[in-house]
């Protein structure tokens, strides 16, 4: 991945000196680029990968919140392919002028579906109510039952759609043990080995265990929900940020002890209490 050219192409956009955009980047800038020199000096490790994957996450966060483009898109930079945009909210992609803004410019060079969404005909009714809740939240989705039209070569269609931003396959036992179905994911893993940029989005909608390369992937998990709890773990696991509720947690009971008083009430000042 190229590190250089994501900061580059994201210095381009903080704004001006002083500002928080711009103090922000510049302390993830810098701890980006000492990162990389500690790799290529010592060798990689699994602290040294921890600590950037943090930071890109930090990037992404950022590079969102200005262009609305992850800061994985922009180290990917420019795509041989040409990209389509989805018939259901088209965006498209005009060629960029000389003096195109920074921000149009990566736009452009990033391209416009969010989303690849790779399936099994078994799981057709699932990829099109994933794809639907996808881009009433404002994403952009391919999937073939919706973009492959009657007399387009599929095999070019695949390749176009192997361009999205990031591939979202449909788990479930159909899925993993299909034979055509491999190459769509193993196109984002290539791209990002080690899920820095979260190219690779899973989602499980029916049992099923991943194994081999997608092991260790993440995967968002539908089974067993209902709609709208499904609705909330899907683009919750979209988003690339932490996943911090806005509220305190609940303390936690142990359920296999028993409670045979209530709880102390919290202890307030005597000083606040009327009498």
């Amino acid at each position: 991945m190229d590190y250089e050219r994501g900061l580059h192409s994201l210095e381009t956009l903080v704004g001006t000196e002083g500002d928080n955009a711009w103090r922000d980047f510049q302390g993830y800038k810098g701890r980006l680029l000492e990162n990389l020199r500690e790799d290529r000096r010592f060798g990689g490790n699994d602290k040294l990968s921890s600590d950037r994957a943090r930071v890109v996450d930090e990037l992404n966060v950022l590079a969102l919140r200005l262009a609305g483009v992850s800061f994985v898109d922009l180290c990917i930079g420019d795509r041989s392919s040409s990209q389509r945009p989805s018939p259901h909210e088209p965006h498209s992609a005009p060629s960029v002028a000389v003096d195109s803004s920074p921000l149009e410019a990566v736009l452009v060079a990033t391209g416009a579906i969010d989303f690849f969404i790779g399936y099994n005909k078994a799981d057709k009714g699932w990829a099109e109510w994933i794809a639907w809740q996808l881009e009433e939240d404002g994403y952009t989705t391919m999937l073939e039952a919706w973009d492959f039209s009657a007399g387009s070569n599929f095999v070019l269609e695949m390749h176009e759609a192997a361009g999205a931003r990031r591939m979202m396959p449909i788990l479930s036992p159909d899925y993993l043990t299909a034979r055509f179905t491999q190459p769509e994911w193993a196109t984002a893993f290539a791209r990002d080995p080690e899920g820095e940029g979260r190219l690779l989005v899973p989602v499980r909608v029916r049992e099923c265990t991943p194994t081999g390369l997608l092991a260790p992937i993440v995967y968002i998990d539908l089974v067993g929900q209902g709609e709208d709890a499904a609705r909330h773990a899907l683009l919750g696991g979209v988003r690339q940020r932490r996943a911090k509720p806005l509220a305190s947690p609940r303390f936690p009971v142990d359920q296999g002890k028993r409670n045979d008083a209530e709880s102390p009430p919290f202890p307030v000042p005597a000083d606040t209490i009327d009498h």
